[in-house]
């Protein structure tokens, strides 16, 4: 935008141009009472006119210059607003994917029954966190020590084996949960500012152990795994591994895509 300064400039410049036309006028005037002489005087002043003519041309361009400076800044502007919108835009969905995770989270359950014989001796219903280990001692037990050959982890049968126990035996247990906690990562690796690491971090920092252990074994059943879902799930402790095979299996894939 003109500052007040450049604007009183301008007036000032305009107003000076005027009058001294004015001025020049009446002066031409009052010194030749001939026409003819006023004519002659005025042929004298033919540069001085194509000098005014140039500097006219130049306050237009000037003018058109300031006018171009004045919509950048509008442009910067708008930029920044409709950024700081954005912002707030995937924040707000941001938060309620994650207020939504937790809250599926802990709708997992799983009830317990004790038996000995034909007896019931206890009955328990575990749910959040603790339903997610006691799910996971099924899927150390049939899916992934079942995917040992020779004593190391079989990728290929592995991930057989937990395609099945995601997208079929586990379905209504973890099928709900598993989808939000992949779309809040999705979504927030869409988001394409500077400060994205930070909420995937935001992300990473509320996962639990267990809760990575299930991350790290879904993203087993993908054909390509983005580098982020395997920085999630950094750091899960040897003991939720069914065996030392399963975990040397674990620390590999981190290994391989922390070098790339």
């Amino acid at each position: 935008m003109i500052s007040m300064r450049e604007r009183i400039k301008i007036i000032s410049i305009v107003a000076s141009i005027i009058l001294i036309w004015f001025v020049s006028a009446l002066l031409l005037y009052f010194t030749y009472e001939n026409p003819a002489d006023r004519g002659a005087f005025g042929d004298m002043f033919g540069a001085v006119n194509a000098l005014f003519s140039g500097l006219a041309l130049a306050g237009v361009i000037y003018t058109i210059f300031l006018q171009s400076k004045e919509l950048a800044l509008q442009r910067d502007e708008l930029k920044q607003t409709r950024s700081v919108f954005e912002k707030q835009q995937f924040e707000s969905t941001f938060f309620q994917l994650l207020k939504l995770q937790q809250a599926n989270l802990n709708e997992i359950d799983i009830h317990i029954t004790t038996r000995r014989g034909n007896e019931i001796i206890k009955e328990t219903t575990k749910v959040g966190q603790n339903a997610l280990l006691e799910f996971q001692k099924i899927l150390n037990r049939d899916y992934v020590d079942k995917s040992l050959v020779d004593n190391k982890m079989d990728e290929t049968k592995l991930k057989d084996n937990l395609t099945r126990y995601f997208e079929i035996d586990m379905t209504n247990n973890l099928t709900v949960y598993i989808s939000t906690l992949s779309n809040v990562i999705e979504f927030t690796n869409m988001y394409n500012h500077s400060d994205k690491e930070f909420y995937l971090q935001l992300v990473t920092n509320q996962l639990s152990p267990i809760e990575k252990y299930y991350l790290f074994h879904k993203i087993q059943t993908q054909n390509q795994i983005a580098d982020n879902y395997i920085n999630m799930t950094k750091n899960i402790p040897e003991s939720l591994f069914s065996n030392k095979s399963h975990y040397e299996f674990y620390l590999e894939k981190i290994r391989t895509e922390s070098n790339k």
